[in-house]
């Protein structure tokens, strides 16, 4: 058995629920792979987070949105961007949503000017809601409120402290049952990105890929059946931010994934461009941040 780690922050767990679905599946041990679970530390820096976790040791591979990639491969040689899982209908990845809280009279993006919009600083959310907002309020006139853990944006909807908050994958249901007013699911067009340790084999690579597309396939065709560990994940959260959920037991929580494919530098120029040209970034990675492997799905 080949250990593998994986860091991971309970309070983001939908993004690595076919990580979670692959092992308790005992699809990783049919690649001769042993993960082991780390709990991601609480940096200061918390945009940078998974590469210094990456650099520490504490975890081996990590994904996230294509623009947090190009800014993490800029700043760490400990990894390389290897695959990607495209956006796609009812993908987690397309679920970004902006949401106004409930009785609020905004109902337009360009009533958001110099409102209290809550997004997480350093993520791919911050980068789609200001793509979708650029022919509408410009970055000046918002007023953005870094929260970083989805359950507490939600809770900042809930007690009114923002007025409006993006949120994704379960909490956008949620959202809804409680009257949220959504505004507008940011446009995805971009991938998730999957970056892997220079650690790891190849070969090891190419298992760890192989085993959770075997978990996404699984949760595409049987989302509900995994249900009950996105309840558990949600009850506990909202415990911590002391709400009492409504009855989830008919609300479908789980989000379909696109399968991990290879990916491509000029993919990731293309999207180091876009924000180059809006001074996000002062450069563009060079082709040695791509570990090109041929990937079977």
């Amino acid at each position: 058995m080949t250990t593998v780690r994986y860091a991971v922050n309970p309070a983001a767990f939908h993004w690595y629920l076919p990580e979670l679905i692959a092992d308790r599946e005992g699809f990783f041990r049919e690649q001769g792979l042993l993960i082991e679970w780390n709990r991601l530390p609480k940096y200061p820096d918390k945009t940078s987070a998974y590469v210094r976790a990456m650099a520490d040791g504490i975890t081996d591979f990590y994904h996230c949105g294509e623009w947090v990639a190009v800014a993490r491969l800029l700043i760490s040689e400990d990894g390389k961007a290897v695959a990607k899982s495209p956006p796609g209908d009812e993908t987690l990845n397309s679920s970004f949503t902006l949401f106004a809280r409930k009785g609020s009279d905004i109902r337009t993006l360009t009533d958001l000017k110099y409102k209290a919009v809550a997004v997480e600083e350093g993520t791919g959310s911050k980068y789609n809601l200001l793509e979708a907002l650029e022919p509408f309020v410009t970055e000046r006139e918002l007023k953005l409120v870094n929260i970083s853990e989805p359950h507490k944006r939600f809770q900042a909807l809930i007690k009114g402290t923002v007025d409006a908050a993006v949120l994704l994958g379960p909490w956008n249901r949620i959202a809804k049952l409680y009257g949220m007013i959504e505004l507008v699911k940011l446009r995805r067009t971009r991938p998730t990105v999957l970056i892997v340790s220079n650690r790891l084999s190849d070969g090891v690579v190419r298992s760890l890929i192989y085993a959770i597309n075997k978990a996404i396939k699984i949760i595409n065709k049987e989302a509900l059946k995994y249900n009950k560990v996105c309840e558990e994940y949600l009850l506990q959260l909202a415990s911590e931010i002391g709400i009492d959920l409504p009855d989830l037991s008919d609300v479908n929580l789980i989000d379909k994934w696109n399968l991990w494919e290879p990916y491509t530098y000029e993919e990731l120029y293309s999207a180091a461009s876009w924000m180059l040209n809006r001074k996000l970034i002062d450069g563009v990675p060079s082709r040695n941040v791509i570990r090109q492997l041929e990937l079977t799905k």
